[in-house]
């Protein structure tokens, strides 16, 4: 998800809760698929199986983009900053 705008002071609160609420929920699908391959029976529902695996390998290279924007953010609160300043301070450079 891609909002293509700077947050702003009033949302950012929710904004944080939003990217990870849905890192969680993509580690929870992968976590899923994992518990769902270790019970073993499997081979009655190969499609379902071969689908679920795709869907948990796509939300797993998801969920390793979106870490990198909660680190940013992190940063940027470490730091004090908002979006915009941390693109103008770029744009600087």
């Amino acid at each position: 998800m891609w909002i293509n705008n700077c947050v702003g002071g009033k949302n950012y609160r929710a904004f944080f809760a939003m990217i990870l609420a849905a890192f969680f929920n993509l580690i929870l699908s992968v976590v899923a698929a994992i518990l769902l391959t270790a019970q073993g029976d499997f081979l009655v529902y190969l499609p379902g199986f071969v689908a679920n695996w795709i869907s948990a390998v796509i939300n797993a290279v998801f969920a390793l983009l979106l870490i990198n924007l909660i680190v940013l953010h992190l940063y940027l609160l470490y730091k004090g900053m908002s979006t915009y300043e941390f693109i103008m301070a770029q744009r600087e450079q």
